[in-house]
């Protein structure tokens, strides 16, 4: 039997009475990690992490929430 592992980021929003998950976009198939995250307002909020490329290297992740949706952001 094959074991198949895949890891996606994950975003939740509280709105003041609950969670709910906001999508957020995986660069990688396999490996996505979201590690920590700042909110300066309602429609800044931005988390780091690293994703894994298809040559098995591990790249940075950026990702920003304007209010509406998360878009990844480019990393040097």
């Amino acid at each position: 039997m094959a074991i198949c592992n895949t890891y996606l980021t994950l975003a939740e929003h509280w709105d003041g009475s609950q969670w709910s998950v906001d999508s957020t976009p995986n660069p990688s198939a396999t490996f996505n990690a979201l590690y920590g995250g700042v909110a300066f307002s309602g429609s800044d909020v931005w988390s780091a992490g690293t994703y894994g490329d298809s040559s098995g290297s591990f790249r940075t992740l950026a990702e920003h929430w304007n209010g509406s949706y998360w878009s990844i952001v480019a990393t040097p």
